[in-house]
């Protein structure tokens, strides 16, 4: 059996993943990750991209207009090549977010 994974060890894993979805994936998907990455990091929630950037919208956790570009995006279905320099600045944020929570996180949280 496998135990739980420990909180900051999850917190790295989306800030990392955050970083990939810059380099290599749709200004949607990035930003979307990060939108969820967030509802994570505020109450432990797992939810969709969808539903994560719904709710981060919802609860003001990042800017609104590139969280509905994004949400827009991914409901049309579009794979917009590269990322504007607003969505890499809130996907870097929310990175960096992540990444000072699980430093600050006991490790066997």
């Amino acid at each position: 059996m496998i135990g739980g994974v420990p909180r900051p060890v999850i917190l790295d894993y989306l800030a990392t993943e955050l970083g990939w979805g810059l380099e290599h994936a749709s200004e949607a998907y990035a930003v979307l990750n990060a939108c969820r990455a967030l509802i994570y990091l505020a109450d432990g929630q797992i939810l969709s991209k969808l539903a994560g950037g719904r709710l981060a919208a919802a609860r003001g956790l990042g800017p609104p207009a590139v969280i509905s570009r994004a949400i827009d995006q991914h409901e049309r279905g579009d794979e917009v090549p590269g990322v504007a320099p607003d969505a890499v600045a809130f996907v870097r944020s929310a990175a960096a977010r992540l990444r000072a929570a699980a430093r600050r996180s006991p490790a066997g949280a």
